[in-house]
Order: structure tokens, then sequence, then C-alpha cells
């Protein structure tokens, strides 16, 4: 059996050279071919959690080089390695058991799947001989996750493991990044692996990267268009993370004004006069009317999603009527539901890093005294509509005052670099959207299109074991840190030192809003009754202390930064609107702006600016 072994793997050898492997152990089942698959494919981490049908494989990683991150549920696991892909641009990968372990990784795997992130995820299963017969913990896993996978297979007995594992990596990393779900039966995973009765499969991942030089005649079109265009507008979606570079060269040539979606942030420097910052529903009413009055609108590595567009019989008259609505994609799903939603006047099927080389090689040099009429447009608009917020009668803290104080210490200081920050869903994420400064690409990880409310706190942690000498930032309301708090037995385990925020205003401050404005203020199930979260944080042995007045901000920033241990601060806040806001039906540019009467229109007074 040794001779085998050593032959299969001859070419891996210093990759079992480790204690688990001692010269009595050496045999071949499914679960050693599937950890010398992840192996062979340079994974050093694993997120998950324990189970009956999983053990196989989770004993693999005894003292195995693959450190194996135990969250404090399988949900938990699921966010914890896509904090992972995000913060880092790898694979995330998750293990866990059968039946519930698969089911508790169904919010992680949609999430993921709509925000465009790898994710290996392997979860256990009973027995091939018991399938299908109700035994303890099984569930069909790969009906239940087909839907939010880019492919959910369950292991035969037959099949080349190591093939498998290579395809679904493949698969997760290629085109349109998204998780891949392969279930594990207990028997396959636990018996000696027979090599000679296993399958060839020939998996292939046909067409990976789309051609650029087969869109010419587009290419051309848009090409035109920008260099004609008065009133440019881009914007940057999750797709051009990887091509930031690319992008901002295409910025600072063409001169056009750019705004980007919640995953876009931080693709362009939003210190810069280019930048609108976030457009949407919550987003800059300055990148609003911008896209609603532009000429020419390049959707960049973006899908037009409905908290961008707001009415979309309103959206972006001009442009549409200029034949100026342009969509960049590298995933054809994506661009046929946007030919189905808004029905660009082009569509380029494209890696945006390969559009922008071409657009950077086409497109003239611009001046920055170049299409003045428009930039002063903006600059009114920008002057007229700031991002703001009314102070505390009372003294005590609003989220937005907190998160501007935090990024002036972090800018201050030069930490931008060197900090990435997560987020829960509510009110305190649109906030950092706005209030903080996004200058580089992946610092801010966050739930967008599932909107995970609890997903904060592990997407900390796995971003913090992806980067270990970075500050790990968690801005999180009550709500979402309600939901999901027990992993802090997690960070304090492994003595991750990420800095904890929560923003404690008693509410799910968002809906409660809704309620208020459209609704007409029948309250129901958005009042909480919270614990007290530094005693919380104290009882799993984490420092922690409360900030409930405006002067003791600063402080209490600079003293979350002087520890290199893990540590939560409670802010007790006052309860606010977030605005602008686009109500549902509404179009772009008809936001409302107004912080006394949330009628547009009148003039906001006592407001203090971003």
């Amino acid at each position: 059996m040794n001779k085998m072994f050593i032959s299969r793997f001859k070419n891996n050898i210093s990759l079992i050279k480790y204690k688990y492997f001692s010269a009595d152990r050496y045999f071949t089942s499914g679960a050693d071919i599937l950890h010398q698959s992840l192996l062979k494919n340079k994974i050093n981490t694993v997120f998950g959690y324990s189970g009956g049908a999983i053990l196989p494989v989770l004993d693999k990683f005894y003292e195995s080089p693959i450190q194996f991150i135990m969250n404090r549920t399988e949900q938990c696991a699921g966010h914890a390695a896509t904090g992972y892909a995000k913060s880092s641009g790898k694979l995330g990968v998750i293990v866990s058991t059968s039946g519930p372990g698969v089911t508790n990784l169904i919010t992680p795997l949609q999430d993921a799947y709509t925000d465009g992130v790898p994710i290996l995820s392997l979860t256990g299963q009973v027995p091939t001989n018991v399938i299908g017969t109700d035994a303890f913990q099984e569930c069909p896993a790969t009906a239940l996750t087909k839907p939010c996978t880019k492919w959910s297979y369950q292991i035969k007995s037959d099949d080349d493991i190591q093939e498998v594992i290579d395809y679904s990596i493949n698969l997760a990393e290629s085109g349109r990044k998204g998780p891949v779900h392969i279930d594990l039966p207990k028997d396959i995973m636990s018996l000696e692996y027979n090599h000679n009765t296993k399958v060839k499969a020939n998996y292939k991942i046909e067409n990976l990267k789309p051609d650029i030089n087969n869109q010419l005649i587009n290419l051309e079109k848009v090409v035109s268009l920008i260099e004609n265009a008065k009133k440019p507008v881009i914007i940057a979606g999750n797709g051009c993370l990887d091509s930031y570079q690319e992008l901002r060269k295409f910025v600072e040539k063409s001169k056009i004004p750019i705004t980007t979606t919640l995953h876009g942030m931080g693709t362009y420097d939003e210190r810069k006069k280019l930048s609108l910052h976030m457009l949407g529903m919550h987003g800059s009413a300055y990148a609003n009317y911008a896209v609603q009055n532009a000429d020419l609108l390049l959707g960049i590595g973006c899908r037009f999603d409905d908290r961008i567009t707001g009415n979309l019989k309103g959206y972006a008259p001009n442009a549409f009527r200029n034949g100026g609505v342009i969509h960049i994609d590298n995933n054809m799903n994506q661009i046929n539901k946007v030919k189905d939603i808004i029905k660009p006047n082009i569509s380029i099927h494209s890696e945006t890093k390969d559009f922008l080389d071409y657009i950077n090689k086409s497109i003239s040099k611009r001046k920055d005294t170049e299409r003045k009429d428009w930039f002063s447009q903006i600059d009114q608009w920008k002057n007229d509509y700031p991002f703001c917020y009314k102070p505390s009668k009372s003294g005590i803290p609003k989220t937005q005052e907190v998160i501007k104080k935090l990024y002036q210490y972090v800018n201050s200081n030069n930490l931008n670099e060197n900090t990435i920050i997560t987020t829960g869903v509510g009110n305190h994420q649109m906030m950092s959207a706005q209030f903080f400064r996004w200058i580089n690409p992946r610092s801010i990880l966050t739930s967008g299109s599932a909107g995970v409310m609890g997903a904060g706190l592990p997407f900390a942690i796995g971003a913090q074991i992806a980067n270990p000498n970075k500050n790990i930032v968690l801005i999180d309301g009550d709500s979402s840190f309600n939901m999901t708090f027990n992993d802090l037995g997690t960070v304090y385990e492994k003595q991750l030192p990420i800095k904890i925020m929560i923003f404690n205003d008693g509410r799910q401050q968002m809906v409660h809003v809704w309620q208020n404005l459209f609704f007409n203020k029948r309250f129901i199930a958005t009042n909480n009754v919270n614990p007290s979260y530094t005693k919380l944080a104290e009882s799993f042995g984490i420092e922690s202390f409360l900030c409930d007045k405006s002067t003791d901000i600063n402080a209490a920033i600079e003293l979350m930064y002087q520890t290199n241990k893990p540590i939560l601060v409670e802010f007790i806040i006052e309860p606010d609107f977030c605005l602008p806001l686009v109500a549902p039906g509404k179009n772009l540019d008809e936001m409302i702006t107004d912080y006394d009467t949330l009628s547009k229109g009148k003039k906001m007074e006592g407001l203090a600016p971003s």
C-alpha cells in the first residue's frame, strides 16, 4: 500500500511529509485523496464545523499543514470563508457535516453566489447505501445547493476525486467567480480508495475567457461615444476589483467622473476630484443626479441591480436617448439578465482588464479644462448635496459621526493601506459607505445582493486569518451582531486582534425607518432587547469598553487602535435616518434629502457635512 500511495503522489511527495503520515499510517482512502487534492491546489486554510458524516475528512486535518478554523456555526464558517476570499482574492474553503451542516450553509453560499466570491464547499453525506432513506442527518444536499452554486455534485465511488476537486476549484475561480459544492458520502471517504475502478470524467470548462477581439465593432462604437460624450459617467462594480489599476488609468486619461457600486468602492481613490463616491438607494445625490443627466453611461463589471437603478422606466433617460448605455461584463448570464432588465445600447462580453486595456490604447488623453459645463454642474451638486448628518442635541454619538471620525483617524495616521473594514447589513453599512473614504480595493467587505445580516463578524474573522498583519475593523449594528455574536468564541480562541465596533441604537433601524415612512408608523418587530455587549465580550475573555458621549469618540477610537488583542467597543447611538434615500418605485434622482420633513426640496440646516 505504501508503494502505491507514494507512486500516485510522487510529484507531490513534499506535500505528504508531515507528522500525520507516520510510517505505519500510509493508506489511501477517499478522504486521503481529497486532502491531497487540497494540498496540491495550495489550500492552506479551511473554515468549518465538525459532525459525524464529515469525520473521515475532518480527521485528515489533524496535524495537517492546512489550518482548520472552527467557527461556531456552519453559517459563520461559510461567511468566514467568504471574508477570507473577498479580502485576499483567493479561494475560500468550507468543510461541514451532512443534514443541518448543509442547510446552514445555504445563506453563505447564496451570498457568495450573488456577490461573485470563489468558494469550495465540502459537505459530509450519509453512506451511499442509505441515501434516500431519511437516514439520520440526511438531506438532498446537491438539490438544495444547486440554485446557489455554480456547480453542485455528489462524489460517486468510481469518480476520480482529485479530478473533481481540480475542476471544482477551477470553476469557482473562472469567469464570474462563485461557490461550488461537493457532497461527500461517508463510506467513500472512509474506505480504501480503488484506483483501478475510477472513471476519468474529463471535466472541462469551456470559454473561460471571452475573446475581446470578437467584439471590435462594438468596441469602436464605444471609443467613438467616449470621444464625443459631453456628460459621461463611469459606474464601476465588483468586476473591477482585479483591474483597478487599468480602471484608474482610464479615468485619469479620459477625465470621466466615476461612481461605484457598494462592492466597487476603493477601485478608484474616493479622495480625488473625479470621484462621485457610491451611487444608488443610499448613494450620493451627486452620483445619482450625474447618472440621470449623463449622455454616456459606462457600466464596467457591474450588474445594474435595482439598488443602483431605482425605477427602471425613468433610469438614465439622456444616456438612452443618446445610445450611450454600455455594459461590460465577463459573464454572459449577467449580460443577458441586464439585456432583459435595462436593455443597454451596447453589451460587451469581456474581462474588465481586457476591455480597459483596449480602451486605454484607443482613446485620446483629455485635458482638465475640457467638459467645463459638466464638471461645473457636478461641483454644484456636490456643494448642494453633501453627505451630512444632524449632530445629537444631547451629545449622544451618531453612527455617521463615529464613522467619520474613524476615517479621520485612519487617514491622518496613514493606516489606509493597512485597514480592512467589514460590516453587517443596515444603516451602519450604508453610513460606512457614505462617511468613510474608500481608497483601496478589497478594503470593505460587506454582503451586497443577498444583504445578509450577521455576516460582519465572520467576515472579519476570515479577513484577519487571510491578512494577519492588517487592522481588521468590524462596523456592526446591534441587530446584525445579535445574529452571529457566538463567533466571538472563535475570535478569542485564535486571539484574532479584530477591532469590533458595535453601534447600539436598540433597533433594526433601517426597517424601522421604512415602517415610519411607508407604513404609517406601524412599528412591529424592529425594536431590540439587547445584552450588554461589553459584558458579553468580557464573558468571552475579550477586552471591551463603552462609549456613550460624542466627546469621547476620538479617545475610544485611539484606544481601540492601540491594542494588538481582540477588543470590542460598544457605542450607544442615537437612532437616525440614512439619507439620501431613493424610495421604492422612484427614479434615481427623486431622492429624499431633507432631514427634518423628509420631503424633497426644503433647505437642510444645521447639518455636519462629510
